[in-house]
């Protein structure tokens, strides 16, 4: 009987959460953050194709989203800025994803129409661990196959592109099967309206920004850190570095 009023309970934290945003207090949205969580695994079942405007997948994403971008903010005591503000706020699930929850539930939903295609079942995702997206990477960096992807300044390979961005070069476990350079764009800002896809070229996908196209990576068994193209932005797979302090205490 507790669990009916999950949901609620849900919506309730996520109003709140947004409140704490308009007032700046990130500090709070964490607090908050960690209690949807608690309550996700006592009203999973009910969530998905119930009608509630949410899903248990949306809501393991916003958490992991929260702990991330909390993790690269500003030291304690500094302003945050707008645009790490902005990637704290809760962005509700599409009708099509709210469909496709319901069927992998096994419900018929009523508030949106059912698309028979999506059929495929995944185990709910507050049962997959955490680690599964990695939690470490960094604020505008996408989790992949066991990096943290990012897209490198013009003209500079991967080996210096992580070294900038506090990290360190690393080779995936294995390459991702979907295009990088439109998932890392869409992390911090909007993808263009023509946004063209080439063949397989480099060993590092290419964004050519002016132009507004990137090529996709024709990945190899070596990946040389040091390769680089005047004209590309490379999507360069990296890993955050171990602190000293805790080499030391390991």
């Amino acid at each position: 009987a507790l669990s009916d009023c999950i949901p609620g309970f849900l919506l309730v934290h996520l109003v709140c959460m947004q409140r704490r945003l308009a007032e700046r207090r990130q500090d709070l949205v964490l607090e908050y953050a960690g209690e949807l969580m608690r309550l996700l695994p006592w009203g999973a079942t009910c969530v998905d194709g119930a009608g509630w405007p949410l899903t248990a997948e949306h809501i393991v994403g916003y958490y992991r989203r929260v702990r991330r971008v909390i993790a690269s903010g500003p030291p304690v005591g500094q302003p945050w800025p707008d645009e790490l503000l902005r990637a704290l706020a809760w962005v509700a699930p599409s009708d099509e994803e709210l469909t496709a929850a319901a069927l992998s539930s096994g419900a018929s939903p009523s508030f949106v129409p059912v698309d028979t295609s999506a059929s495929e079942t995944a185990p709910p995702p507050f049962l997959l661990p955490l680690g599964e997206q990695a939690e470490v990477c960094p604020y505008g960096s996408l989790p992949d196959r066991g990096a943290c992807w990012i897209l490198g300044p013009r003209g500079e390979g991967c080996g210096s592109a992580c070294a900038g961005a506090g990290m360190t070069f690393a080779i995936p476990l294995e390459w991702p099967f979907e295009p990088l350079v439109p998932r890392i764009i869409a992390l911090t800002q909007a993808l263009p309206e023509v946004f063209i896809m080439q063949h397989e070229w480099a060993p590092f996908e290419c964004h050519v920004r002016e132009e507004q196209r990137f090529h996709l990576a024709a990945p190899r068994e070596i990946l040389p850190p040091e390769w680089s193209y005047p004209i590309c932005e490379l999507a360069c797979p990296c890993v955050p570095e171990v602190p000293p302090s805790l080499l030391q205490a390991l």
